[in-house]
Protein backbone atom coordinates (compact mmCIF):
# COMPACT_ATOMS: atom_id res chain seq x y z
CA UNK A 1 0.00 0.00 0.00
CA UNK A 2 1.22 3.34 -1.05
CA UNK A 3 0.23 6.78 0.91
CA UNK A 4 1.30 10.39 -1.06
CA UNK A 5 1.25 12.86 1.39
CA UNK A 6 -1.77 15.41 0.42
CA UNK A 7 -0.21 18.94 -0.87
CA UNK A 8 -3.18 20.31 -1.55
CA UNK A 9 -5.67 22.97 0.36
CA UNK A 10 -7.06 21.82 3.71
CA UNK A 11 -10.04 19.46 2.61
CA UNK A 12 -9.06 18.35 -0.86
CA UNK A 13 -7.68 15.23 -1.33
CA UNK A 14 -5.06 14.44 -3.30
CA UNK A 15 -5.29 12.10 -6.80
CA UNK A 16 -5.39 8.59 -6.73
CA UNK A 17 -2.76 6.34 -8.71
CA UNK A 18 -2.70 2.78 -9.37
CA UNK A 19 -4.20 -0.08 -8.04
CA UNK A 20 -3.80 -0.17 -4.09
CA UNK A 21 -3.56 3.24 -3.97
CA UNK A 22 -4.20 5.17 -0.49
CA UNK A 23 -4.80 9.11 -1.01
CA UNK A 24 -5.32 10.93 2.76
CA UNK A 25 -6.03 14.54 3.16
CA UNK A 26 -6.05 17.11 6.64
CA UNK A 27 -10.12 17.15 6.89
CA UNK A 28 -9.55 20.10 9.12
CA UNK A 29 -6.44 20.55 10.77
CA UNK A 30 -7.86 23.19 12.77
CA UNK A 31 -10.04 20.99 14.71
CA UNK A 32 -8.83 18.80 17.42
CA UNK A 33 -10.41 16.42 19.80
CA UNK A 34 -9.92 15.99 23.49
CA UNK A 35 -10.74 12.48 25.22
CA UNK A 36 -9.60 11.95 29.30
CA UNK A 37 -7.78 15.28 28.86
CA UNK A 38 -5.42 13.94 26.16
CA UNK A 39 -5.60 16.10 23.25
CA UNK A 40 -6.66 14.44 19.63
CA UNK A 41 -6.21 15.20 16.15
CA UNK A 42 -5.89 16.55 13.37
CA UNK A 43 -8.15 13.87 11.07
CA UNK A 44 -6.78 12.29 7.74
CA UNK A 45 -9.53 10.58 5.54
CA UNK A 46 -8.38 7.57 3.30
CA UNK A 47 -9.51 5.70 0.15
CA UNK A 48 -7.96 2.52 -1.23
CA UNK A 49 -8.04 -1.03 -0.41
CA UNK A 50 -6.68 -2.52 3.28
CA UNK A 51 -6.60 -0.99 6.61
CA UNK A 52 -3.03 1.27 7.81
CA UNK A 53 0.00 -0.55 8.44
CA UNK A 54 1.60 0.63 11.45
CA UNK A 55 5.24 0.99 11.95
CA UNK A 56 8.40 3.33 10.31
CA UNK A 57 7.51 2.79 6.67
CA UNK A 58 3.79 2.69 7.73
CA UNK A 59 0.53 4.67 6.73
CA UNK A 60 1.13 8.43 7.28
CA UNK A 61 4.43 7.48 8.86
CA UNK A 62 6.63 11.27 9.82
CA UNK A 63 2.93 12.86 8.98
CA UNK A 64 -0.09 11.69 11.45
CA UNK A 65 1.48 13.23 15.00
CA UNK A 66 -0.11 10.83 18.00
CA UNK A 67 -3.49 11.23 18.67
CA UNK A 68 -4.46 11.39 15.34
CA UNK A 69 -7.61 10.31 13.62
CA UNK A 70 -7.25 8.22 10.13
CA UNK A 71 -11.27 7.23 8.56
CA UNK A 72 -10.94 4.76 5.69
CA UNK A 73 -13.77 6.01 3.46
CA UNK A 74 -13.42 2.50 1.56
CA UNK A 75 -13.44 0.23 4.63
CA UNK A 76 -15.32 2.55 6.35
CA UNK A 77 -13.02 2.11 9.91
CA UNK A 78 -11.57 4.47 11.72
CA UNK A 79 -8.29 4.41 13.68
CA UNK A 80 -6.83 6.20 15.94
CA UNK A 81 -2.55 6.46 15.96
CA UNK A 82 -1.12 5.63 19.49
CA UNK A 83 2.49 5.78 18.93
CA UNK A 84 4.85 8.46 18.08
CA UNK A 85 4.47 10.54 14.48
CA UNK A 86 7.59 8.73 13.39
CA UNK A 87 6.59 4.99 13.88
CA UNK A 88 2.32 5.14 13.71
CA UNK A 89 0.43 2.61 15.59
CA UNK A 90 -2.76 2.39 14.01
CA UNK A 91 -5.70 1.04 16.89
CA UNK A 92 -9.03 0.13 14.90
CA UNK A 93 -11.77 2.42 17.01
CA UNK A 94 -14.43 2.02 14.69
CA UNK A 95 -15.50 -0.71 12.09
CA UNK A 96 -18.65 -1.08 8.91
CA UNK A 97 -20.72 1.28 10.94
CA UNK A 98 -21.06 -0.66 13.82
CA UNK A 99 -19.72 1.79 16.14
CA UNK A 100 -17.21 0.60 18.93
CA UNK A 101 -16.13 -3.01 17.89
CA UNK A 102 -15.93 -4.59 20.85
CA UNK A 103 -18.55 -6.89 20.83
CA UNK A 104 -21.00 -7.73 23.63
CA UNK A 105 -20.04 -6.45 26.75
CA UNK A 106 -18.36 -9.32 29.02
CA UNK A 107 -19.47 -9.09 32.85
CA UNK A 108 -16.51 -9.28 34.87
CA UNK A 109 -16.47 -9.87 38.81
CA UNK A 110 -12.70 -8.12 39.91
CA UNK A 111 -10.65 -10.51 42.29
CA UNK A 112 -11.19 -9.87 45.91
CA UNK A 113 -7.72 -10.74 46.97
CA UNK A 114 -6.66 -7.36 45.45
CA UNK A 115 -3.42 -8.48 43.57
CA UNK A 116 -2.18 -9.29 40.24
CA UNK A 117 -2.32 -13.28 40.74
CA UNK A 118 -5.91 -13.15 42.35
CA UNK A 119 -7.38 -10.44 39.71
CA UNK A 120 -9.72 -11.86 37.17
CA UNK A 121 -8.56 -11.21 33.00
CA UNK A 122 -10.28 -8.04 31.24
CA UNK A 123 -12.48 -8.45 27.94
CA UNK A 124 -11.62 -5.97 25.66
CA UNK A 125 -15.01 -4.65 26.77
CA UNK A 126 -15.72 -5.16 30.48
CA UNK A 127 -18.41 -4.55 32.66
CA UNK A 128 -16.65 -4.66 35.86
CA UNK A 129 -18.02 -5.63 39.54
CA UNK A 130 -16.00 -4.77 42.58
CA UNK A 131 -17.91 -6.14 45.90
CA UNK A 132 -14.63 -4.18 47.54
CA UNK A 133 -12.25 -1.26 46.86
CA UNK A 134 -9.39 -2.65 45.04
CA UNK A 135 -11.09 -5.75 44.04
CA UNK A 136 -8.67 -6.22 40.97
CA UNK A 137 -9.08 -6.94 37.23
CA UNK A 138 -5.92 -7.56 34.75
CA UNK A 139 -4.92 -6.38 31.54
CA UNK A 140 -3.15 -9.27 28.89
CA UNK A 141 0.07 -8.36 28.57
CA UNK A 142 1.06 -6.04 26.42
CA UNK A 143 2.74 -6.33 22.71
CA UNK A 144 2.94 -3.31 20.88
CA UNK A 145 -0.32 -5.38 19.16
CA UNK A 146 -2.50 -1.68 19.08
CA UNK A 147 -5.74 -3.49 21.19
CA UNK A 148 -8.13 -1.03 22.97
CA UNK A 149 -9.46 -2.24 26.29
CA UNK A 150 -12.62 -0.14 27.50
CA UNK A 151 -13.18 -0.97 31.37
CA UNK A 152 -16.52 0.22 32.86
CA UNK A 153 -17.19 -0.48 36.93
CA UNK A 154 -20.46 -0.61 38.62
CA UNK A 155 -21.39 -1.75 42.21
CA UNK A 156 -21.53 0.41 45.55
CA UNK A 157 -17.95 0.82 45.54
CA UNK A 158 -16.70 1.57 42.21
CA UNK A 159 -13.50 1.49 42.88
CA UNK A 160 -11.30 -1.69 41.55
CA UNK A 161 -7.68 -1.75 40.71
CA UNK A 162 -6.75 -2.43 37.16
CA UNK A 163 -3.69 -4.34 36.88
CA UNK A 164 -0.62 -4.79 34.12
CA UNK A 165 1.21 -8.03 33.83
CA UNK A 166 4.06 -7.93 36.50
CA UNK A 167 6.59 -6.38 33.34
CA UNK A 168 4.13 -3.94 32.18
CA UNK A 169 3.17 -0.52 33.16
CA UNK A 170 0.64 1.60 32.49
CA UNK A 171 1.06 5.69 31.57
CA UNK A 172 4.63 5.17 32.12
CA UNK A 173 4.29 3.89 35.67
CA UNK A 174 6.14 1.25 37.58
CA UNK A 175 6.23 -2.32 36.16
CA UNK A 176 3.60 -4.35 37.74
CA UNK A 177 1.74 -0.94 39.56
CA UNK A 178 -2.22 -1.18 39.11
CA UNK A 179 -4.45 1.81 38.78
CA UNK A 180 -7.67 2.74 40.68
CA UNK A 181 -11.10 3.90 38.84
CA UNK A 182 -12.57 5.80 41.49
CA UNK A 183 -16.32 7.04 42.34
CA UNK A 184 -16.44 9.74 40.07
CA UNK A 185 -15.07 8.18 36.91
CA UNK A 186 -16.07 4.67 36.58
CA UNK A 187 -14.25 4.16 32.61
CA UNK A 188 -10.99 3.97 31.60
CA UNK A 189 -9.62 3.01 28.00
CA UNK A 190 -6.22 1.08 27.91
CA UNK A 191 -4.39 0.90 24.58
CA UNK A 192 -1.70 -1.29 24.50
CA UNK A 193 0.76 0.78 22.60
CA UNK A 194 3.95 -0.93 22.67
CA UNK A 195 5.84 -4.06 24.21
CA UNK A 196 5.31 -3.43 27.99
CA UNK A 197 3.46 -0.42 27.64
CA UNK A 198 -0.07 0.46 28.22
CA UNK A 199 -1.49 4.33 27.78
CA UNK A 200 -4.48 5.00 29.08
CA UNK A 201 -7.68 6.94 29.09
CA UNK A 202 -10.00 8.23 31.72
CA UNK A 203 -13.90 8.60 30.73
CA UNK A 204 -17.07 8.42 32.60
CA UNK A 205 -18.24 10.86 34.90
CA UNK A 206 -20.64 10.37 37.19
CA UNK A 207 -24.11 11.72 35.53
CA UNK A 208 -25.57 14.75 38.21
Amino acid sequence: MTVTPNTNAVGNPGPDSGPGFMSHSIVDASVNFSLGGYALGPVYTTTGAGGPVSGTSGTLNGIAAPGAFLVDQTGLAAYLNVNTKASPTWAALLTSRSGLDFGVPTAVTAGTTQTLAGSTALAPLSIVNAANANDGAALPAASGSGAVYVVITVGSTATPKIWPQAADKIDGGTAGAAVTLTAAHRAAVFIDTSAGNWQSFLLGAVAS
